[in-house]
């Protein structure tokens, strides 16, 4: 919709990462329920894209949407969601890229790594799944996972 308004994007334009952002969160609307729990985090020296809650409204996870691969290479990129781990008690987070997959600890936290068209495709066929009654949705980094069934549908 965005090109259609404002005109074609380029593939690492500065438009290109809040549009990965909203396609992933968009993804999330299909499944109002859950939609209700996400939420992101805000604080003077950071942010997180997405938080997730569970029904007790405490935090499950949290994700930061990228479109860039550097952040795989260098993690001292990902200062806020170390941080936010921190704070919250969260012992991994997920964070998508433009290329890259993987898993890396630093510390105590293990950091996911996931494609965004890979994010969102694994979240829209995990939304279908739940909507044909083979598959109860979650949220959090089992949204994000790659699984036989998503890669092979």
């Amino acid at each position: 919709m965005y090109s259609a308004i404002f005109g074609l994007v380029a593939p690492d334009g500065e438009e290109i990462g809040p549009l990965v952002e909203t396609a992933i969160l968009s993804q999330y609307l299909h499944e109002p329920t859950k939609f209700a729990r996400i939420h992101y985090a805000r604080w003077k020296q950071g942010e997180v894209d997405l938080v997730f809650l569970n029904q007790s409204l405490k935090v499950q996870g949290c994700a930061e949407v990228k479109w860039r691969d550097q952040h795989f290479g260098n993690l001292d990129i990902l200062k806020n969601i170390f941080h936010f781990c921190r704070q919250t008690g969260l012992s991994e987070a997920t964070i998508t890229t433009k290329s890259k997959r993987g898993v890396k600890k630093s510390g105590d936290l293990t950091l996911h790594f996931v494609e965004a068209a890979v994010a969102c495709f694994s979240i829209g066929a995990q939304i279908l799944r739940c909507r044909t009654g083979s598959q109860d949705v979650v949220v959090g980094r089992s949204l994000f996972s790659v699984d036989s069934r998503t890669t092979h549908a």
